[in-house]
């Protein structure tokens, strides 16, 4: 069974960071996610590829939010085949609205 530090005998004291701050990422583990990413060098193919496989859709929507913030920029994408995506319209939506430009 898990413990909080108080129940355990320790204290509390030292932590500064909210829920919230700990639930979202840092700059630099952003800026190293969007690095490692970039460096696989994603094509058309791959990111429709991804998008259409449930196991692999948030990667895909990964590369395509990085790429509309501009944390990656190496990669136009001028042409996405979604014709064998099938997973669902709000998915789909999603995937949509995260496209660059």
């Amino acid at each position: 069974m898990l413990r909080s530090p108080e129940e355990a005998g320790g204290s509390n004291r030292g932590a500064t960071q909210t829920q919230s701050e700990v639930a979202r990422p840092n700059e630099l583990t952003l800026t190293a996610l969007a690095s490692v990413l970039a460096h696989t060098s994603p094509t058309e193919e791959l990111i429709s590829l991804l998008a259409s496989d449930k196991e692999s859709y948030g990667v895909a929507w990964l590369l395509l939010h990085f790429m509309k913030s501009k944390r990656i920029t190496q990669f136009p994408l001028l042409n996405l085949d979604l014709s064998e995506y099938s997973l669902g319209p709000r998915k789909l939506r999603l995937f949509l609205a995260s496209l660059p430009g």
